[in-house]
């Protein structure tokens, strides 16, 4: 009697647990097929600090990666993505996610680490980011480095016009909210915009200033700006005998920690973008209409005061 009672528990839990299972497969949740179908994530581990989440960060020259139980020296191994296809304007943005995944993984292929954008790109681009690096083994992920384009167009040479300061300001805004995933940016002309969904903050090595300024342009603001002399942020300072375009782009930098610190509690390596046309060497061959003009007026003068000195 007690084995016939035992062997009719024994069935009625076979059959429960049956039931259950099936349950779960149709739920979509079954645990041991669920868990060996589903492709695995890699997404980088994350440090806190007083309050601050960083994946990145700078220590002396280099850059380090946080790896779960300590920092990690990492050395960029780099390729710049510029967008435009053949035949199309650098602002006509690939609409294909197939083409972004093929730059991506022809870049791991070159053992490159880390990707380099001059400007915010489609939406579209951002998904294929994320979704390849969480599928993609550690060792092949992909970091990026996210320039914040400026307008071109700089009023009278003078960074600090208050209208081009502004509208610089919410490009930051718009490329940080972009990378949070939290931004919803209305069509405008020869830039990205669209609705950013994905956040691919955790894969951001660290955000780039400016772009490549022209020599006359950088004289022109100096000179127009000389009265400004230092400027002390809250997390970059530009110390004393800084020029005035040092002192902007100091302020830029400073911004855009702060609006990240502020609205997600994030913090990436910020720095300004440069160019050999900018070294502080003077070339004889070097053309450069600011100082062109600058000597015109230098050899005007000299004639003016030579003719004067004759008729005297």
């Amino acid at each position: 009697m007690k084995s016939t009672k035992t062997k009719s528990k024994r069935f009625v839990s076979t059959i429960i647990a049956a039931i259950l299972l099936v349950a779960s497969i149709l739920a979509g949740g079954a645990l041991f097929i669920g868990c060996s179908s589903k492709v695995p994530e890699f997404l980088p581990q994350i440090a806190e600090m007083g309050g601050v989440m960083l994946t990145a960060r700078t220590s002396g020259r280099y850059f380090e990666v946080f790896a779960g139980e300590g920092w990690m020296p990492f050395i960029v191994k780099g390729v710049n993505i510029g967008t435009a296809l053949p035949g199309k304007y650098f602002t006509q943005f690939p609409m294909d996610r197939d083409v972004y995944r093929l730059w991506l993984e022809q870049a791991a292929a070159l053992n490159a680490n880390t990707i380099r954008l001059y400007t915010l790109l489609d939406p579209l681009f951002y998904q294929v980011f994320r979704e390849y690096n969480i599928s993609a083994a550690p060792h092949k992920r992909i970091w990026l480095l996210q320039e914040i384009w400026p307008d071109e167009d700089i009023p009278g040479g003078n960074y600090f016009d208050p209208d081009y300061m502004e509208n610089y300001m919410q490009e930051i805004r718009h490329v940080v909210d972009a990378l949070h995933g939290n931004a919803e940016i209305r069509a405008r002309r020869g830039r990205a915009f669209g609705s950013y969904g994905v956040d691919v903050s955790p894969f951001l090595l660290g955000l780039l200033i400016g772009n490549e300024m022209e020599p006359h342009v950088v004289l022109q603001n100096d000179e127009i700006n000389s009265n400004l002399k230092v400027y002390n942020g809250d997390f970059v300072q530009a110390v004393a005998g800084a020029s005035a375009t040092e002192i902007w782009l100091a302020m830029m930098c400073d911004y855009t920690l702060s609006y990240s610190t502020e609205n997600y509690g994030w913090q990436h390596p910020v720095s300004f973008v440069s160019w050999p046309t900018l070294d502080p060497l003077d070339h004889p061959t070097e053309w450069n209409i600011y100082v062109k003009n600058q000597r015109n007026i230098m050899i005007w003068q000299i004639l003016i005061r030579i003719t004067c000195s004759r008729v005297s």
